[in-house]
């Protein structure tokens, strides 16, 4: 892949690296999530594009790899330290439940 300071899709570009397919390829993908909405949506898009380049290279990663390997594409992109926790539900198909007793006296809850 050629090193570039710009790239036009960078999150792409950054999971491209870690998968390095040898030719090319075109990716599609949608989404009605609006940017910077904080829902999540550019983990499960980078988890998504894990998984079709894991596919498509034969990589033979799994889903916690994927997990890995988009949060630290997205840190790369955003230049911010991330976390995980919106990444595990789209690896693994499920939505995420956070326990969070203590919050039983604050103004919020988790579920």
């Amino acid at each position: 892949m050629v090193k570039a300071k710009h790239y036009r899709l960078p999150l792409l570009a950054e999971i491209a690296k870690f998968f390095r397919p040898e030719g090319g390829f075109t990716l599609t993908t949608d989404s009605e999530a609006p940017a910077g909405a904080g829902i999540g949506g550019s983990s499960a898009m980078a988890v998504a594009i894990c998984a079709a380049l894991d596919r498509f290279t034969s990589a033979g990663k799994s889903k916690v790899d994927w997990i890995h390997i988009s949060r630290d594409a997205e840190g790369i992109v955003i230049r911010v330290p991330t976390g995980t926790q919106d990444h595990y539900p789209p690896a693994f198909a499920e939505r995420l439940r956070l326990n969070c007793p203590q919050a039983a006296n604050a103004a919020w809850s988790c579920v």
